[in-house]
């Protein structure tokens, strides 16, 4: 397809000639064909004005400004655009345009959005209208005065009843945003603190980005003017290099086995005793690769040429059929034409499922369409069309290539100078014993790898998918296992030939613009990602032992959510203490990148990992190599000389082992007392989530240089250099010279309260709807409503609850999400579900959203109920505190929540063993019962504090319990007195053996979230054949309508009968049978 450069810009006033100079000379230097400006302030335009604006050979339509205000102007190059029936409304300028050279037409409309908030409402419905008036393919773009997100601001002061109403607009007409590259915001106010928004965009229909699926929109120098202009170019077509990748239905096809064999067992190109074990595996691998190429082009094809042929063949016959009777041979090829048209349109379906990458839809939950344009998504946003470096801005694409392959060879392939030594021996650190690792390689652990692999991702160089091992493993094995032995025996002759990687970029942020801003993630050799994989499902049982527990990474048993409590609980106790005191938000650059090998395994040998272990990591480090995947194509190799690799399952387990290091350093300053106490209560100062380091410090002078230091000497010797003008600093009860000195002593940056967290707003107070609203807001655009248009309503329900549910879900476990926030995420959910918009009303819900966020068993569809959820998973607080006594935040006073802490109460009970932990007042140990029940007269004469602290074995010692009565001694106090009394003559504890705090909702006794959330819903009704249909083995969609009729919600002719629609309640299928 021909690409066009357009161009939509709010230009401020076209009165002045200088203005005017400048929009010409963009509109040649970008070789724009078609544009629109907003905002002309012009009453009139004429042809002469025109040639001032973007030169000859151009055509116009033109609004005309009111009262100075607003003024749209359409122009476009006669020989490239056709424009016809243009309409004209108070606020936009619509037109019909074709592009000559395809016959591609559609609708454009350009608005300039007003002011006020009640000319904003006549604005959208009038936008309404002209949807309506538009058919197929529209395109609005403009300045809407308008924003829906609470990041399309920079500050908190939003509009919330607007962004709604324009939200609920884009949803309405099914209108999807293009991506905007280059920009975050679109309008600055032009002071020296600038609010700044996103005001410019541009929307389409489904049915345009169809038509023009490889379009990118860009952002342009503001210039002269406070608005960005918007760069739409409608066919930048991504070039990828084509290679071979594992298809997900070739081991459905006859044959496959086969083929994989003969070329498995095909002989080697050397004699046998010259081949190492990589050697052989690297080319059984590549043969295989070809081998299955070739089989599958000669037995399945190009499936989108045979399902044109077959709908070619069909269509011709067709014809024939209205002319005369077909003879039996074309009746027998059209019966066959058709019936590969339904087998292709699967295939079909299945190969853009897989581009996609979204597996946790089934194939029949949404259409071909739905998939491909998610496809074309993802190649749009991954594409990169320029690159800023230190002296220029690069377009092409071998000069990119050569700046991004100098970045990564300088970061990767460059060793790193250590300029520092630890003595290890100081730090105090544990130590794994070396036959706790060493052991030989078994098939079993092999296969566990091979079983976690996923069956649809190929990302590596070799591009096999974990199904590949799966289904060809007895053909395989004897080569795998070989390799593996080879590993044992330290032979790595060959190994960097299944040691490579592909490394591709992912943005950081939205207006990614330098190599900085994009995260190298590696796709490594299947086998290399295999052996890593065994080796650390060899290291992860003994981390807990190896790292503190202010470190909660990629640890067995540890959550990130935990280091985002104990933060939070430390943060709120020194506030409320008034203790003055700062967060500190350390940034590591490139943290896993720049890892010196000498340090790492310095580090791991004095934590008493084998030789044999250190020269497997050596092995691994030192033989892998990095191609830089740019726009599809692969760079140059890169031999690596640091660094950790980001995308190979052992890397973030040694990286959480290197910064134990920094842990350590931090702990031994604070044991010397070289750091000034904060509180008591709050026994670490450091924590850790990977590359995420919080520290809090006293604003004292010696704290921050100390630290400092600490941060400067732990980078000379790990090579993780700390980027100290991103650090983000936030004071707690400090004064201004308190926080002057905070920023002398510690350049950073002040971010003051409520921050973001692990991806979670961490406030001192209880946090605002402003705080919340990008949850919302990241709810609502997770997925745009025009994607319910190409799912059916299960595959809406799978999208529920993988993503929809699955945001809230992070911030509900650490945060008590308050009501306005779920009632506005389900509002969302709800009207997703039920019809695809962003609020439905209660006629379009077939079934109350109570009853559908029950359990299935239950007769619900498993969508999760976000108050119940967040009860369950906020739950596991009270366990892990009953449970896990050495947690750093154990100590620290939390907020309670009186439903959370009677559901606990209710839920476990302990089996008595020494009494130290069971609590004799309150919790339940006499026979599964607590004293509240046995005994409430006498339990309402002890004091609240007593009941949270006396254990029981403190109570029975000497009838301690007896003193912890106070007030009036009724009759009945007196009868639970003598009650109790003689209960407690009976009881036996046993020293040796621990009290056990057990869970009575699951058969093992330990607390889990499901068992916690289901015990919410004891005591509903089931419905009859939910637990049924849960089991049946049948297309989501067909349990869908099933799970209707179980709740009576079709629209059968008894129900209509019954709601007076019809007469008659018999069905007309069956009638006369």
């Amino acid at each position: 397809m021909l690409g066009e450069s357009c161009l939509v810009w709010n230009v401020r006033g076209l009165n002045s000639r200088a203005r005017r100079n400048v929009v010409r000379e963009l509109v040649a230097q970008e070789n724009i064909s078609l544009f629109s400006l907003q905002e002309t302030k012009l009453d009139t335009c004429s042809v002469s004005m025109l040639l001032d604006i973007c030169g000859a050979g151009f055509d116009f339509v033109f609004l005309p400004a009111s009262n100075t205000c607003g003024g749209i102007l359409l122009a476009w190059k006669i020989n490239i655009w056709s424009v016809t029936t243009v309409l004209t409304r108070s606020y936009s300028l619509t037109a019909k345009i074709t592009m000559l050279a395809t016959d591609e037409t559609w609708w454009l409309t350009s608005v300039y959005g007003p002011q006020t908030d009640q000319e904003k409402i006549l604005f959208l419905d009038e936008l309404k209208e002209v949807c309506d008036c538009c058919s197929g393919s529209w395109m609005v773009w403009g300045d809407f005065n308008l924003i829906y997100r609470a990041e399309d601001k920079s500050n908190n002061r939003l509009n919330r009843r607007m962004m709604s109403r324009f939200r609920q607009f884009i949803n309405e007409t099914d209108l999807q945003e293009l991506y905007l590259k280059g920009r975050l915001y679109t309008w600055s106010n032009e002071r020296d603190t600038s609010t700044l928004e996103r005001l410019d965009r541009v929307f389409t229909s489904e049915e345009w980005a169809l038509a023009f699926p490889n379009h990118e929109l860009s952002a342009l120098a503001t210039e002269c003017f406070d608005h960005v202009p918007l760069l739409l170019k409608t066919d930048c077509t991504i070039t990828h290099c084509m290679r071979f990748r594992f298809e997900n239905f070739w081991p459905k096809c006859e044959g496959y086995l086969q083929v994989v064999e003969e070329a498995w067992n095909a002989p080697l190109p050397w004699s046998t005793s010259d081949a190492d074990a990589f050697r052989c595996l690297d080319f059984k691998l590549r043969n295989t690769a070809k081998m299955l190429k070739s089989w599958s082009a000669k037995r399945v094809g190009s499936v989108r040429l045979q399902l044109a042929i077959a709908k070619e063949i069909t269509l011709r016959l067709d014809a024939v059929q209205d002319t005369r009777t077909l003879m039996p041979h074309e009746l027998a090829l059209r019966r066959k034409a058709k019936l590969c048209s339904l087998g292709l349109a699967s295939l079909q379906r299945t190969l853009v499922r897989q581009r996609s990458r979204i597996t946790f839809l089934a194939e029949g939950d949404a259409n071909t369409r739905f998939f491909h344009l998610q496809a074309c998504h993802r190649s749009r946003k991954g594409h990169i069309s320029k690159l800023r470096t230190e002296e220029t801005v690069l377009f092409r694409e071998d000069e990119m290539a050569d700046a991004v392959f100098q970045h990564f060879e300088n970061m990767l392939g460059t060793r790193g100078i250590q300029n520092n030594y630890i003595n290890f021996e100081e730090l105090g650190l544990p130590s794994v014993g070396a036959s706790m690792l060493d052991h030989c390689f078994s098939e079993e652990e092999i296969w566990q790898a091979i079983g976690e692999m996923p069956n649809d991702k190929a990302p590596g160089p070799d591009r096999f998918t974990g199904l590949f091992f799966k289904t060809a493993w007895l053909i395989i094995k004897h080569d795998i296992l070989r390799a593996f032995q080879a590993i044992w025996a330290l032979d790595g002759r060959s190994f960097y030939l299944v040691n490579q990687a592909y490394m591709v970029l992912l943005r950081k942020k939205n207006d990614a613009s330098s190599i900085g801003d994009y995260r190298p993630i590696s796709l490594i050799h299947s086998f290399a990602k295999l052996l890593t994989k065994v080796l650390a499902h060899c290291l992860a049982p003994h981390m807990k032992d190896l790292v503190k527990l202010n470190q909660s990474a990629f640890i067995q048993t540890r959550l990130i959510h935990e280091n985002y409590k104990v933060v939070q609980l430390s943060a709120k106790f020194l506030h409320r203490k008034r203790v003055p005191s700062a967060l500190i938000k350390v940034d590591i650059a490139k943290a896993f990148d720049t890892v010196n090998w000498h340090f790492l395994l310095s580090l791991l040998r004095h934590l008493g990992f084998s030789r044999r272990w250190l020269d497997w990591i050596s092995l691994i480090l030192s033989s892998a190599s990095t191609k830089v995947i740019l726009n599809g194509s692969p760079g140059r190799r890169i031999c690596h000389a640091r660094g950790l690799r980001q995308g190979d399952p052992l890397s973030p387990l040694l990286f959480v082992l290197v910064m134990e290091g920094l842990n350590a350093l931090l702990s031994l300053a604070d044991t010397r007392g070289l750091l000034q106490t904060l509180l008591p209560m709050v026994k670490e100062r450091a924590f850790m989530y990977a590359d995420d380091v919080v520290i809090f410090l006293s604003p004292a002078q010696q704290n921050l240089i100390l630290t400092r230091a600490i941060l400067e000497i732990f980078a000379g010797a790990s090579g993780l250099t700390t980027n100290m003008s991103k650090c983000l600093i936030s004071p707690i009860q400090c004064d201004l010279e308190a926080t002057v000195n905070l920023l002398t002593n510690f350049p950073g940056k002040i971010d003051p309260f409520p921050i973001h967290y692990l991806g979670i707003p961490l406030g001192i107070r209880r946090l605002s709807k402003a705080a919340l609203q990008p949850l919302v807001d990241k709810v609502a655009n997770r997925l745009p409503f025009w994607k319910a248009g190409l799912l059916n309503r299960a595959g809406r329900a799978v999208l529920i609850k993988s993503t929809l549910s699955a945001i809230p879900t992070h911030t509900a476990f650490a945060v008590s999400l308050s009501s306005w926030a779920i009632k506005c995420i389900d509002n969302i959910r709800r009207a997703f579900l039920w019809k695809g918009a962003q609020s439905a009303k209660g006629g379009h819900c077939l079934l109350a959203w109570p009853r559908v966020c029950r359990p299935p068993e239950l007769g619900g569809l498993g969508i999760i109920d976000l108050q119940r959820f967040g009860y369950a998973l906020r739950m596991r607080w009270l366990w892990m505190k009953r449970t896990d006594v050495a947690r750093p935040w154990h100590l620290l006073p939390d907020e309670k929540e009186p439903i959370i802490e009677a559901m606990f109460q209710a839920s476990i009970y302990v089996d008595l063993g020494d009494g130290h932990t069971a609590l004799f007042w309150s919790d339940r140990w006499l026979d599964g019962k607590p004293l509240a029940e046995v005994a409430p007269c006498l339990c309402a004469t002890v004091g609240p504090r007593i009941k949270k602290t006396r254990t029981v074995a403190q109570a029975l010692h000497g009838d301690l319990w007896t003193t912890d009565i106070s007030g009036a001694l009724t009759v009945q106090v007196i009868f639970d007195y003598l009650l109790v009394w003689d209960m407690t003559r009976t009881i036996q504890l046993q020293p040796d053996q621990p009290d056990r705090v057990c869970w009575k909702w699951t058969p093992d006794k330990i607390f889990s979230t499901s068992s916690a959330y289901k015990s919410f819903f004891i005591g509903q009704q089931p419905v009859e054949g939910a637990t049924l249909l849960r089991k049946a083995r049948a297309p989501p969609k067909c349990k869908f309508f099933i799970w209707l009729v179980l709740h009576d919600r079709c629209w059968t002719a008894a129900r209509r009968k019954k709601h007076g629609l019809q007469d008659d309640d018999s069905c007309s299928l069956l009638t006369g049978t």
